[in-house]
C-alpha cells in the first residue's frame, strides 16, 4: 500500500514553475531516495507531504486520503531538516526529555537508555549528550536530529540531506542507522555513496522546470 502519493502534481512560486505532473508512490515501508540539482524541488515536495504547500494542480494522497491538514500529516511523520536548532540552552538529554513530555508528540517517552542506544549507533558521545545543545558542532546537531527522528518511530520519516555535513565514517553509520529503525524513509541526497541501499532512487529532472 502507498503511505505518499503524488498524482499529476505540479508546484510553481508565483510565475515560476518548480515541477510539472510530478507521479510517484512512497510504499509503506520502503526506502526511498530523492535527487535532483539545486532548485528541482526537493525541499518543496517534503514541503507539500507535511502540508506546508498545497500543489497548484494534481493530488496529494496520505493512505489514500487527500489532505492538507497540517496537524493531522505531521501526527504520522517526523522531519529531519539540514539545520537543527533546538533547546540552545539545555543539554542534549534534557532536551530530548522535555521534548517527549510535549502531549503533541503522541510519542512514547525514551527513556535514557534507548536515547544512548541509538547515539551510539550515530556516534554520538555520551559526553556530547551531557553538554549544552548551542555547544554542539553543526554535524553533532544533525545527528541530534536524526536520534530525535528515530526515538519518535513514526510511520514516515523525511531526512533532509542528514549527512551532508559529516565524514565518510560517520555519515556510514547515520543512513545505517535510518534505514534499519525507519519504517518508511524519504531521503533527500545529493551524495551518491548509498543510492545501492535504498529500494528506490527518484530523479527530479524529469519533472523540473527550472
Amino acid at each position: 500500500m502507498a503511505i505518499i502519493k503524488f498524482d499529476s502534481v505540479s508546484l510553481q512560486y508565483g510565475d515560476k514553475a518548480v515541477f510539472s505532473d510530478l507521479s510517484f508512490e512512497l510504499e509503506a515501508n520502503s526506502k526511498v531516495l530523492l535527487k535532483g540539482k539545486s532548485g528541482s524541488g526537493k525541499s518543496s515536495i517534503f514541503n507539500l507531504i507535511m502540508g506546508f504547500l498545497p500543489p497548484n494542480s494534481g493530488k496529494l494522497l496520505y493512505n489514500d486520503k487527500q489532505y492538507f491538514s497540517i496537524q493531522e500529516i505531521r501526527q504520522h511523520i517526523a522531519w529531519i531538516p539540514q539545520e537543527i536548532n533546538l533547546f540552545p540552552e539545555e543539554t542534549v538529554y534534557n532536551g530530548i526529555f522535555d521534548l517527549f513530555d510535549n502531549k503533541r508528540m503522541l510519542s512514547h517517552k525514551p527513556t535514557k537508555s534507548e536515547i544512548d542506544s541509538i547515539a551510539g549507533e550515530l556516534l554520538l558521545e555520551k559526553r556530547l549528550l551531557e553538554g549544552q545543545f548551542k555547544l554542539l558542532s553543526g554535524g553533532e546537531k544533525q545527528r541530534v536530529g536524526v536520534l530525535i527522528a528515530l526515538l519518535m518511530n513514526r510511520d514516515l520519516t523525511l531526512a533532509d540531506e542528514p549527512t551532508s555535513a559529516l565524514d565518510p565514517t560517520i555519515a556510514e553509520a547515520v543512513m545505517s542507522s535510518l534505514l534499519k529503525h525507519t519504517k518508511t524513509l524519504l531521503c533527500i541526497s545529493h551524495s551518491s555513496d548509498f543510492d545501492a541501499l535504498f529500494d528506490n532512487v527518484i530523479h527530479l529532472e524529469e519533472f523540473c522546470n527550472a
